[in-house]
Order: C-alpha cells, then sequence, then structure tokens
C-alpha cells in the first residue's frame, strides 16, 4: 500500500468514527422528543397550566384531616394519582408561590426537613 492509500484510509475512519459519535449524540436513546407523551400533548413552547383544587376537593381533603384549609384559600395540585386524587399539593399565599412546571419539582429530602 502506499503512503497517500494509508492516508486516506485513516481519514476516512476518523471521519467515519467523527459521524458515529455526533450521531448517538444528537439521537441518543433514552432522549425525550416531542412525540413520547411525557409533555402531555402540549408544544414544546406551551407551559403547563397550573392547576387548582376545587372546593369540593378542598372540603374532602378538610374532612379527612389531611389539610386544614378555608375554602378560599389557593391549592394548587402539583401531583394526582392515578385514581385522580391529589397526591402532592402546595398552599399558595401569592401568586410568586405558583409552580409553573409541577413536572420539574424535585421530591424533599427528609434531610432538609427540620
Amino acid at each position: 500500500m502506499s503512503n497517500k492509500t494509508t492516508i486516506k484510509l485513516i481519514i476516512a475512519g476518523l471521519l467515519l468514527i467523527v459521524l458515529i459519535v455526533i450521531g448517538l449524540i444528537v439521537w441518543r436513546p433514552g432522549r425525550p422528543n416531542s412525540n413520547d407523551g411525557r409533555n402531555n400533548g402540549q408544544g414544546a413552547d406551551q407551559a403547563p397550566t397550573p392547576e387548582f383544587l376545587n372546593t369540593a376537593e378542598k372540603t374532602d381533603l378538610n374532612t379527612k384531616g389531611l389539610i386544614d384549609v378555608s375554602p378560599e384559600t389557593e391549592v394548587q395540585v402539583l401531583s394526582r394519582d392515578s385514581q385522580g386524587q391529589a397526591m402532592v399539593v402546595k398552599i399558595i399565599n401569592s401568586d410568586q408561590d405558583i409552580v409553573a412546571d409541577p413536572s420539574r419539582v424535585a421530591p424533599l429530602s427528609p434531610r432538609l426537613i427540620q
């Protein structure tokens, strides 16, 4: 083999490796995409609308002794179970307390609660 042929093969091999690495970065498995159901049917540029407990749900949770809030208090739902019951809620004292995207709320560590 001539020197030029060897150089061409090395360059072609390196180019192939670079293209494979770029392909794996761009199309890596496990990467969320716009149609995998994780964005709840909303476009990528739309933020989810915050959801709040209605008066009946607040009364029900008060009756069960799970929370103690007046019907006028705003309570945001951060998570619901498979039956639609509120699992994680946040009491809203001002507009600044509203969580824009509840799916991005990280779980609290028991070590942080004193």
